[in-house]
């Protein structure tokens, strides 16, 4: 049965059969994880200075992992945002409802968040994030992000597909305190239904519950890419599938998202709490990502919609 449901244009979802129950995984509970205040925040910068970033744009190649499944010759369908960073305004305008900028821009100064042609996924652009230690508190915390609309998401039991890719430089060294770079968040309180997570040099899946399931470790100077296919649901028929480099590393079936009027929105970016809370230990004062091809398709989209690469 399909149903349409109107937010800032007609999105169309329709009802799934619930998924087999997927193997057992292993999973550890998030450690003060703390609530991520969603409200939306358009170009937030307090500090008016970039004294001399200590930018690490020359540690490798401008080099591209293919990912399993080849896109060139496809033809993209069914996409609702389409982020490559390639038009010159990418980062200077955000309107919500749009396929091609950010809702809102949640930054503490200029090299936050930068427009950069030092290495792409396709195209000559990336979106390079910057968050530092001694930043200023942002939405509360210590963060970097881009941000889709926190209400512009249709209700809920449709089904999604993302795609994403990330270039770790070599200044990204493992540290024992976590950051989350990419996040799916609701207007519910309570930790994100889905995040993209590294820690200990290694990549991670968190969940709904507060589940976390590490997938393997994490390489410098390359990109890795991540493409997921999500219906949310609060009920059993809910379930999360994920890719890396074409390579399915996750399935889960079951409620992945609280009840609310709206669905979940993506952030991508840089929230690094423990900077904030001083829990973890953390052995780092700075950490730069790159990413790129930021895809979202409704539900009637397929991996190739939005697998990374040109």
């Amino acid at each position: 049965m399909l149903c349409s449901f109107l937010t800032v244009f007609f999105i169309s979802c329709k009802k799934e059969d619930t998924q087999n129950n997927p193997s057992a995984d292993n999973t550890a509970y998030f450690e003060d994880y703390p609530y991520d205040d969603p409200a939306t925040i358009n170009d937030q910068s307090s500090s008016p200075v970039d004294s001399a970033a200590s930018v690490d744009d020359s540690a490798g190649p401008n080099s591209v992992s293919m990912s399993a499944v080849t896109t060139n010759a496809y033809t993209r369908k069914n996409l609702m945002f389409n982020y490559l960073t390639e038009s010159t305004d990418a980062l200077s305008k955000t309107a919500c409802g749009s396929s091609n900028y950010w809702c809102s821009i949640a930054k503490w100064a200029s090299y936050s968040s930068q427009r950069t042609s030092a290495y792409s996924r396709s195209g000559g652009y990336s979106t390079r994030y910057e968050l530092r230690k001694s930043d200023g508190d942002v939405a509360g915390s210590k963060r970097t992000e881009t941000n889709r609309a926190s209400k512009g998401e249709s209700v809920l039991r449709c089904e999604r597909w993302y795609g994403v890719s990330y270039y770790l430089p070599s200044s990204f060294v493992s540290d024992k305190a976590p950051e989350v770079i990419t996040q799916w968040h609701t207007t519910a309180a309570g930790s994100p239904p889905l995040v993209v997570w590294t820690q200990n040099g290694q990549w991670s899946i968190g969940y709904f519950g507060d589940k976390r399931k590490i997938i393997g470790n994490y390489v410098t100077n390359k990109w890795t890419d991540f493409v997921f296919h999500v219906k949310w649901s609060p009920y059993s028929d809910g379930f999360i599938e994920a890719w890396k480099d074409g390579v399915k590393v996750f399935t889960y079936t079951g409620a992945n998202i609280y009840n609310t009027s709206y669905g979940a929105y993506m952030k991508t970016g840089i929230y690094k709490w423990p900077w904030k809370s001083g829990s973890y230990g953390s052995t780092t004062t700075n950490r730069i990502v790159y990413i790129d091809d930021v895809r979202i398709g409704n539900s009637l989209a397929t991996y190739n919609d939005v697998a990374p690469g040109p």
